[in-house]
């Protein structure tokens, strides 16, 4: 059986893959407070990764439906 990935469907994955690296890191700075300050740096930058996802699927939703209006 055969899947089909649309480009929406992998920038969904790598929202959620960021979100989850911001929750292991914001974990690991609880965990190791000696480290604290470089796990919340990682995961500020988890956050602006998610943030860049979203919006190449924002741009890409509205370029779809741009596309979709002129062929109409």
């Amino acid at each position: 059986m055969e899947e089909t990935l649309t480009t929406d469907y992998v920038l969904q994955l790598a929202e959620q893959i960021e979100r989850n690296g911001q929750q292991y890191y914001f974990a690991a700075a609880q965990i190791f407070p000696g480290g604290r300050g470089v796990f919340l740096n990682l995961a500020q930058v988890e956050m602006e990764h998610e943030k860049a996802f979203a919006e190449m699927r924002s741009r890409l939703s509205r370029s779809e439906e741009h596309t979709s209006e002129l062929q109409s």
